[in-house]
């Protein structure tokens, strides 16, 4: 009597994550479930930085094509509306040298995981979350320039146009007020990136050019790494600083991630433009004249259109008009090579940028204020 043939098991169908975890789709499922129901929006990105603080460097050493890792929202394509979107659903981006073809995606070795597996708190109880990915092409990130008309630094017959972002007073020289704008405008670095151009003037680009005062030599480094792009020029005129501040001066600062929403507005000289918050970026770079400055960390976000030359030291402020949420450093609008629509911002987040800590020429003990001139 021939022996019956033994029934194979149904196939299970496993996400990359889920297989290093030896879940089965029903509990990967509900780890989806927990992270994107259970979870507010500010718990969801202290779940995906938590990812990235401490697994980045595993993250890139598994995946040979991935440049960087860092968290935020998704941004796709929008094949109708030929333009990017983001989508504010907090997740980890994977930055990679090539994105893939889709003829390649249902290659396993080296791809990435649709999903991350992390332990969350809800109600007091541990759970297993699942926080989504996504990957997006490094080329894109090429060709972001420092964008630097409201007001105008001049020094030795030279001028570099941008904008203020905020005023601040330090509480070591309390009778003094500072406007606070990018290095590279206020310094002029695409000319004398390498001289000291402290004492330039600051003048407002309106009919009667006033001048608001001096800059100092309170100001971040501008290199190919560990820069921080900001400075300050004191306010001898404080009518003028008012003048170049605008129309909406917020009445305070955010303080950190939790308090970054997923939509703001960049101030420009030529108008608001929308932006949606993408994710925080690390070890980004733009170009300054011949240079490449490189941060440490900025804040990425998608405005509607694209930002012009002149907006650098633009302040990102919430949609109220109530909070300072950073300062526009650099930016960058074209075609990708499938002619879909995409633009950049980068800003400095307003708690780095009020940290007197980041500045060369100032007591580490100080504390700066925001303050209305």
């Amino acid at each position: 009597m021939m022996a019956r043939p033994r029934r194979r098991p149904p196939r299970r169908r496993f996400d990359g994550a889920a297989v290093y975890a030896d879940l089965d789709s029903a509990a990967l499922l509900e780890a989806r479930r927990v992270f994107e129901r259970e979870l507010s929006r500010e718990v969801q990105l202290q779940v995906a930085q938590e990812i990235v603080v401490t697994r980045a460097t595993e993250l890139r050493l598994a995946y040979p094509n991935v440049v960087q890792v860092t968290f935020g929202h998704r941004r796709v394509r929008d094949g109708r509306a030929r333009r990017y979107r983001v989508v504010p659903t907090p997740c980890v981006r994977f930055l990679v040298a090539r994105k893939w073809p889709k003829s390649h995606e249902k290659r396993v070795s080296g791809r990435i995981p649709r999903h991350l597996l992390a332990f969350c708190v809800v109600r007091g109880e541990r759970r297993l979350c699942a926080v989504s990915t996504d990957v997006e092409d490094a080329r894109v990130h090429q060709g972001v320039r420092g964008q630097g008309p409201a007001v105008a630094a001049i020094w030795d017959g030279t001028s570099e146009f941008g904008t203020l972002a905020c005023a601040i007073q330090r509480d070591l020289f309390p009778d003094r007020i500072y406007g606070l704008s990018c290095r590279h405008v206020l310094s002029l670095s695409a000319k004398f990136f390498d001289e000291t151009t402290w004492g330039a003037d600051v003048q407002v680009q309106t009919a009667a050019r006033p001048v608001i005062g001096p800059t100092r030599a309170v100001a971040g480094p501008l290199a190919e790494t560990g820069s921080f792009d900001a400075q300050l020029v004191e306010a001898t005129n404080r009518p003028a600083l008012r003048t170049a501040l605008g129309p909406v001066v917020p009445a305070r600062f955010a303080r950190g991630v939790a308090e970054l929403p997923a939509t703001y507005d960049i101030h420009t000289p030529s108008g608001m433009i929308s932006a949606a918050f993408v994710d925080f970026r690390p070890d980004p770079t733009y170009e300054v004249g011949d240079h490449r400055i490189g941060h440490r960390m900025l804040v990425q976000s998608q405005p509607e259109e694209g930002t012009n030359p002149g907006t650098s030291g633009s302040p990102v402020i919430s949609k109220d008009g109530q909070i300072l949420l950073g300062m526009h450093v650099a930016g960058k609008a074209e075609l990708d090579s499938q002619r879909h629509f995409i633009a950049m911002s980068y800003m400095i987040p307003a708690w780095d940028l009020l940290d007197p800590r980041n500045y060369a020429n100032v007591s580490r003990q100080e504390r700066w204020t925001l303050v209305t001139p």
